[in-house]
């Protein structure tokens, strides 16, 4: 019984674990600079001219601008940047107006957050500047100077410009750098999506829990990488005014990307199918093994993609998908009756060639990555495969008329936020909550367009909440001097755009300790501040 208890234990951890995992590994130190300029500057020269209120309003709208630079050619930077501060600064406008009484700040937040979650239609780096903007606005109730709207909008503003100058200003020079990194990015991400999509779930969790299996998250993950990805691209082939080699190899492998994910879907399918099956055993190490080397070849494919070239071994992958013919054809040679036992096999069968595709498209790969770095066009990649151009103001007015229905996830998921922030504003308003905002705020982080991506998202939170929390307290407890709490908030800063990457449940983990340290610099108290 005991043993029981603690493999049921240990399958739960297993199951948190999949909301904390790495999604990368790669330091970004350069964003880690620039958020560590965008806080600590404002806030040193707060302390220096005794105007430290002054210098949090810089340092939020800085702050939120930078959030909303999700990367890309210098032009896309530039246009979310300083629509992120423009954003940031109308955010400031309407909160402080609509502030004047409870029922206006109620409405106005619900127009507001779903507004702004709407404006996610065109695409991931809008909806993060909604986001951001959404952030600001709500959070603007609790800044000091308020009874001067204009002062308080020019600082946010200003933090918005700062941090659009330091996000521009420290930019690599190389033009096809930010395509390379984009395409890195969906190949990790598909990585990630050939893992949970040949996986098998823990028997005890049971494949009915909708948390269960990290597949629809990781699927949306890639869909926006290749998007993003698609992006990055258009933005720098229009800036050199032409195709080259490299541009059509970085194309090539964007829309394999595309490719691969539609094969990762099916074989998730049929990994439903056949896991259910009595003699899935006899085939699930071979399967296993070739789902390791799937991950393997595209993480390597990644890497290689980021050094500008490289040579890519594929004899593992084939040797393992070799070894997982010979489990078919010694399944097939046993006697089978009845219908389940047959269908097994021809799900088995199609999981197979799902399989083979996927390497065949990862030797297209293998041989483009081969010759990135010297550009050499192969007969796998044909410079006909560009995307169209389309009429800009058509194509949003586009979207947006069809988007405008209880039919697009979009808008319903922009309504659901508005009313859940509205209510939340209510709540923390009838029980006169100490910084309230912060209940809107938690909404907004942890209500996605998708029940699972909702879930995933609550479980980072509270766990990177709780364990910064103790963080901050450890701080608070043991670092009184003001300029000591400075150097913590810059270092806080600079270590979670480092590891933003890594995922939201870990950004959260410092996020959580920055802010807390910030108010504690601001109005120090003890510990259970």
């Amino acid at each position: 019984m005991t043993a029981s208890r603690i493999a049921r234990h240990l399958a739960k951890l297993s199951f948190l674990r999949r909301f904390f995992r790495l999604e990368s590994q790669r330091l970004q130190l350069p964003q880690g600079v620039r958020a560590a300029l965008a806080i600590s500057v404002p806030i040193g020269l707060g302390l220096a001219l005794h105007q430290l209120a002054t210098g949090v309003i810089v340092t939020l709208g800085a702050w939120f601008v930078l959030i909303a630079d999700t990367g890309g050619a210098y032009r896309q930077k530039a246009l979310a940047t300083l629509t992120a501060t423009a954003g940031v600064g109308c955010a400031v406008l309407a909160a402080s107006l609509l502030n004047a009484s409870p029922l206006l700040r109620i409405v106005g937040t619900f127009l507001w957050v779903a507004a702004a979650a709407f404006v996610g239609v065109f695409g991931n780096s809008a909806s993060t500047v909604g986001f951001s903007t959404s952030l600001m606005f709500v959070i603007t109730a609790a800044l000091p100077h308020a009874g001067n709207v204009w002062l308080r909008c020019f600082l946010c503003v200003g933090g918005g410009l700062w941090a659009a100058c330091l996000s521009l200003a420290l930019w690599p020079l190389h033009a096809f750098t930010p395509v390379i990194q984009a395409v890195e990015r969906c190949y990790e991400t598909l990585a990630n999506l050939f893992d949970a999509a040949c996986s098998v779930p823990p028997a005890d969790l049971g494949s009915e829990h909708p948390v269960s299996d990290p597949f629809p998250n990781r699927f949306e993950a890639l869909v926006l990488s290749l998007e993003n990805a698609r992006k990055i691209w258009t933005a720098v082939r229009v800036g050199r005014a032409g195709m080259s080699a490299r541009s059509i190899q970085l194309l090539a492998l964007i829309e394999n990307a595309a490719q691969l994910s539609s094969i990762a879907v099916a074989l998730h399918e049929q990994m439903h199918l056949v896991k259910t099956h009595l003699r899935f055993a006899e085939v699930s190490k071979e399967i296993t093994d070739e789902k390791v080397e799937l991950v393997r070849v595209t993480k390597i494919i990644a890497r290689a993609i980021l050094q500008r070239g490289g040579n890519v071994d594929l004899r593992g992958l084939e040797q393992a998908d070799k070894r997982l013919d010979e489990a078919i054809e010694r399944l097939r040679s046993v006697s089978y009756s009845g219908i389940h036992d047959f269908s097994f096999l021809i799900h088995l069968a199609k999981l197979s060639r799902g399989l083979k595709s996927g390497i065949d498209l990862l030797t297209t790969n293998a041989e483009i990555v081969a010759n990135l770095r010297t550009g050499r066009l192969t007969e796998s990649v044909r410079p006909s495969d560009q995307p169209r151009r389309e009429r800009q103001a058509s194509r949003y007015l586009g979207i947006i008329r069809s988007n405008l229905t209880f039919q697009s996830v979009t808008f319903r998921h922009a309504i659901r936020l508005g009313a859940a922030s509205a209510l939340a504003t209510i709540f923390a308003e009838v029980l006169h909550l100490p910084r309230d905002y912060w209940v809107v705020v938690t909404v907004l982080v942890v209500l996605k367009p998708n029940f699972g991506g909702t879930i995933e998202r609550v479980i980072q939170r509270i766990g990177g909440t709780i364990v910064g929390g103790v963080i901050a307290m450890l701080i608070s407890i043991f670092v009184r001097n003001e300029m000591m709490l400075f150097l913590c908030v810059a270092l806080l800063a600079f270590i979670s755009f480092s590891i933003r990457a890594f995922g939201y449940g870990f950004f959260t983990l410092v996020l959580t300790p920055l802010f807390m340290v910030l108010l504690d610099l601001v109005n120090p108290g003890n510990w259970e501040v």
